[in-house]
């Protein structure tokens, strides 16, 4: 836009110029003419793509901008009147003597109209030299603003682009400072040119780098470093044999290829040696050799068990792998993820996509080589069943074959662990100089780690121990554990309860030789090691944190054993500060007492003040094995043996996070969206929905008493009953979050509800948001219409959701979403949306061969929208839809008017 302003200025001084010496010369004619009617062609063409853009721009369009529209649209105008004034008059002297074409030529540009014509040229080509001076001064202000947020993201993305950031910025500023005085100058044409260009290449930089930014940030995912950082860090001098030569693992780093496979039993440090190995400057100096001459680019992920979904499936390895690789190399975007630049949506990914990106990226980088740390392949999840002809699970087949995959790529190679089951073995364990097992290695850190414990604790100085039979204890205990830490650490925290009781050696030795050797006998002796009083609670408990896919917070657990509390007649208020550190502080510990050593609490690194705090404050498992060890189908029929009472963790939980909605410190409406500062309580939010869906699967009810008092609660906080989540009705965000039954029990009266339609949610409301087509197809059922109005654009359902399919940006979304799209289109059509609906996409055309370059919207057909979003294959059941509703739709019309109806 900034360039075409310039150019038109430019333009328009050369039209003056030429017209001036045409009127002054009687020589030369014919090739001034020829001159000046390129020069005007060249005023209309600019001024059309100016009015062009100007219509095109998104968001609203200030009063500058509305200016420059006008002007533009006049300048279209008079350039293709000038142009027809030229080619009349010039023609007619093309076959006369020269004398008489002189003065033809001469008494035509000393016509008033033509000087009129003139005049008026001038006059715009100052209105935009000052209009253009504020609007560039505008756009400088925004690029600036612009640059400093990219700044900012690029900080927070730990992106590699910083300095290229901070050039971009100053040269803006060297250029805003002189911007005016060339504005301003008698011949700004002279620089124009090199200006607008400069402009454009820094608006098209910053595009690209905020293109950059907005895939990256697409990829990375809540929870994406929580693993890695729940992992505890090596203890000092722990871990160096990795590096010895007869384990083979440095040579493998400095010139090994495909995959290293760390292993060993349950709980014997496996992830602790991943996260080890990957930040040692050791390895990187090994990989270094590897890498030679090339770029090295390291990246990791730790698989999570009880992580969300993300962080324990192949989408989200894949995601955290290029977004490691695009942080440190932020110019391969660009050309392997093609289609996601070109659009403008947020991303969205899967699994195949990400795996042809890596592919892609590997062909493209010849110049650099990648080596990947991935932890835990045992605690991927994937589809569940079994592979056919194999004994197998199909998830283990599955990351088995992506690692296989990964690692047959040039120039990538992999370090990974898991425990050692038989496929792994089969997969990754058939080189004995590519592999190495944590429990065969790890025992001087066992008595490394028991020794450093225990004099922490100044058993060593006591003159009442004797060091030979200490350190004869270590040794039981180091020979004992196999290898496994989670047991050393539990035995030692035994010894430590020992040494506070003053315990003599052998009443320590007694302790150890008591304990059981295996995991599984260990934390069964654990649970019956509970009083008796505390063991129905305690079950309940360990059943909620079994139930959870991520760890619940500690203010749900807080309710355990608070038979009078009712959440349905509790007050909606905040929760005071008191209340809040006082139920952080007393659940804490009564869960300590009820689950001694099979529960961990992630405390908060600050004091919760309020119940969104308290989201901070978390129960987990100690161990995976933990929750493999409660998961037995023995342990559960012993948990439930101890329930006084059928005990539902499912309405549990809702429950809880019921009570802590209600006391949140929300006073207003727009507190419930997931901006950041809103988070934790829009995490409390989807939680709820979250189980309160597992309960509607569960027990094929609609959870109304439920849902009802959250909306209730929401409602008394917001002050308001007509309040918005994300832009969304109550209902409407029932919609999106799949509550199926819910929205069932509460139609038809519910479509009447304020805010978006609910039809408008399920069809996905905003662009990047995934189409419900059972939805779409329960809300038609109950007379929901794609006809009705909306509000905030004056067009039906059917033509907004038309015409966003249609918009060139959501292309690349449209081709993850298709068959949905069809299947819902062919809903609407078959309930009564309009089969002759024509939708105003943005294309525009001349109307008629001379109408003064005037250009008119173009309105696009429905059959030609199904064409445009759908393959050929798919078209055919649709377009035949739409033909016989046409037809359907005639013959009503038909009739109603031979009956005098209509």
């Amino acid at each position: 836009m900034v360039g075409n302003l310039l150019q038109f200025i430019a333009a328009a001084r050369t039209i003056c110029k030429q017209v001036a010496e045409i009127r002054s010369s009687v020589t030369g004619l014919t090739q001034k003419n020829k001159d000046m009617l390129a020069s005007a062609a060249e005023l209309s063409g600019i001024a059309e793509e100016m009015s062009a853009e100007m219509q095109s721009f998104p968001g609203i369009v200030t009063p500058t901008e509305e200016r420059i529209r006008n002007v533009g649209l006049r300048c279209q105008q008079l350039g293709k009147e000038i142009e027809e004034e030229i080619r009349a008059k010039a023609s007619k002297g093309q076959s006369n003597v020269i004398i008489i074409a002189a003065t033809v030529i001469k008494s035509t540009w000393a016509s008033s109209e033509v000087d009129k014509k003139l005049r008026e040229l001038n006059d715009l080509q100052n209105t935009l030299i000052k209009l253009a001076l504020a609007h560039i001064s505008r756009q400088q202000a925004g690029l600036d603003v612009a640059v400093t947020d990219l700044l900012d993201q690029n900080w927070r993305l730990e992106m590699n682009r910083a300095e290229e950031l901070r050039q971009l910025r100053r040269e803006i500023m060297t250029v805003s400072q002189s911007l005016q005085s060339l504005l301003e100058a008698k011949s700004p044409e002279v620089r124009a040119e090199d200006t607008a260009s400069r402009l454009q290449v820094w608006v098209e930089q910053a595009a690209c780098l905020k293109r950059e930014q907005r895939i990256i940030e697409s990829l990375r995912f809540d929870g994406m470093w929580h693993r890695r950082n729940e992992i505890h860090v090596a203890r000092k001098n722990t871990f160096t044999w990795v590096f010895e030569p007869r384990l083979h693992f440095k040579e493998w780093l400095e010139t090994g290829e495909g995959v290293y496979w760390v292993s060993g039993d349950p709980g014997s440090g496996k992830s602790t040696l991943i996260k080890y190995i990957s930040s040692h400057n050791a390895t990187q100096e090994a990989l270094s050799k590897w890498a030679g001459d090339k770029t090295l680019i390291t990246a990791k992920f730790f698989f999570w068990f009880s992580g969300t979904t993300l962080q324990k499936s192949q989408e989200g390895l894949l995601r955290s792998l290029l977004f490691e690789i695009f942080r440190q190399c932020p110019s391969a975007i660009g050309a392997t993820c093609c289609s996601k630049w070109r659009s403008d949506l947020a991303p969205s990914w899967d699994r195949d996509e990400l795996m042809a990106i890596i592919e892609n990226l590997c062909l493209q980088m010849t110049s650099t080589r990648f080596c990947f740390f991935i932890d835990g392949l045992d605690e991927y999840q994937g589809e569940p069943g079994v592979k056919n002809g194999d004994d197998v699970p199909s998830h283990v087949s599955e990351i088995i074959c992506a690692m296989e995959k990964l690692s047959k790529i040039a120039d990538i190679k992999l370090c990974v662990s898991s425990r050692p089951w038989r496929a792994f073995e089969k997969a990754f364990g058939q080189l004995s100089h590519r592999k190495l097992y944590v429990n065969n290695e790890n025992r001087n850190d066992i008595r490394s780690y028991i020794r450093d414990r225990l004099e922490l604790n100044g058993i060593f100085p006591k003159s009442s121990y004797n060091y030979k039979e200490i350190q004869g204890l270590v040794d039981e205990i180091v020979a004992d554990s196999r290898g496994v830490f989670i047991w050393v650490f539990l035995v030692v925290e035994s010894l430590l309860r020992g040494l506070s009781n003053e315990d003599r050696v052998g009443e320590l030795r007694r302790r150890v030789n008591e304990t059981p050797k295996s995991l599984n006998e260990l934390f069964e002796r654990m649970l019956n090691s509970v009083e008796d009083i505390y063991q129905e609670q305690a079950a309940q408990i360990l059943q909620i944190a079994l139930h959870t896919a991520t760890p619940m917070y500690v203010g749900v657990y807080s309710f355990i054993g608070d038979d009078e509390y009712n959440v349905f007649e509790a007050e909606t208020r905040p929760w005071t500060t008191e209340e809040c550190l006082s139920t952080s502080k007393t659940t804490e510990a009564r869960i300590s007492v009820r689950c001694p050593d099979l529960i961990k609490i992630r405390t908060p690194s600050s004091t919760p003040t309020t119940t969104e705090e308290m989201t901070a404050h978390q129960v987990d498992f100690l161990h995976r094995t933990v929750r493999d060890f409660l998961a037995l189908e023995d342990t559960q029929k012993r948990l439930n043996q101890r329930m006084r009472e059928p005990f539902d963790p499912g309405h549990f939980i809702c429950n809880g996070l019921l009570a802590l909605i209600k006391g949140a410190s929300a006073s207003r409406d727009d507190c419930w969206s997931n901006i950041d500062e809103h988070f934790a309580l829009w995490r409390l939010f989807c939680d709820l929905c979250a189980q309160a869906a597992e309960l509607e699967e569960k027990t094929g009810e609609a959870q109304i008493k439920l849902l009802d008092e959250l909306e209730r609660a929401i409602a008394h906080q917001a002050g308001r009953n007509d309040f918005l989540i994300c832009s969304y009705s109550f209902l409407g965000t029932m919609v999106r979050k799949e509550l199926y039954r819910y929205v069932d029990a509460k139609l038809p009266d519910g479509l009447n509800c304020h805010g978006p339609s609910l039809l408008t949610c399920a069809l996905g409301g905003y662009v990047n948001s995934p189409p419900l087509p059972k939805m779409v197809s329960l809300l038609l059922s109950h007379g929901a219409s794609a006809d009705e109005v909306e509000a905030d654009t004056g067009k039906s359902v059917w033509y907004n959701y038309m015409r966003r399919l249609c918009q060139p940006h959501y292309a690349e979304y449209m081709k993850e979403v298709r068959t949905a799209h069809l299947a819902i289109i062919r809903d609407l059509l078959e309930h009564g949306a309009d089969p002759r609906l024509q939708c105003d996409l943005g294309r525009t055309k001349i109307a008629g061969e001379r109408a003064s370059g005037v250009r008119y919207s173009v309105q696009d057909d429905l059959l030609e929208m199904i064409q445009y979003i759908s393959q050929p294959v798919e078209r055919e059941l649709l377009v035949a839809l739409v033909k016989e509703r046409r037809k359907a739709s005639s013959s009503d019309q038909g009739l109603l008017g031979w009956l005098g109806w209509k």
